[in-house]
């Protein structure tokens, strides 16, 4: 049987614990009939596991989507926990509800932080392409 891995995003490929080379780069992979374990890792992606199973004589073609690692926005603990929190003009929650960090999930891109401590003077912090799985930290003005 063979298996053969597509998809757009690089990322190596580990099946049943074994390294068998980089999406892209390799062809089908030849497999024993049988249930077995699809890994796929990169380091700027979230882990991605698959079970499958693969009967004598069957082609399979999977097709991984490799989602990005959120970047991390890590507030001070020195900001007032009831500060109200926007992100792109959406009110995500008070620091002290989001315990201290906000996750942004798709991080590509350019994203506003806004933060509002009740002082009259809101502070807008541009996030300007974050990496995927950054951690930005924000601190008092």
């Amino acid at each position: 049987v063979s298996v053969a891995i597509q998809g757009g995003a690089w990322g190596e490929i580990w099946i049943d614990d074994e390294y068998r080379g980089r999406t892209g780069q390799v062809g089908a992979i030849e497999l024993a009939p049988g249930t077995h374990e699809l890994r796929v890792r990169n380091d700027l992606a979230q882990r991605y596991a698959q079970v499958f199973e693969v009967a004598p004589g069957q082609h399979l073609t999977l097709t991984p989507e490799l989602k990005p690692l959120p970047a991390t926005v890590v507030f001070d603990p020195s900001l007032p926990a009831d500060c109200i929190v926007q992100l792109d003009g959406r009110t995500r929650g008070t620091v002290g509800n989001l315990g201290g960090r906000l996750d942004i999930a798709r991080p590509a891109g350019r994203h506003e932080l806004r933060l509002d401590c009740g002082d009259g003077a809101p502070r807008t912090i541009p996030i300007l392409h974050p990496r995927p799985g950054a951690h930005i930290e924000v601190g008092s003005p």
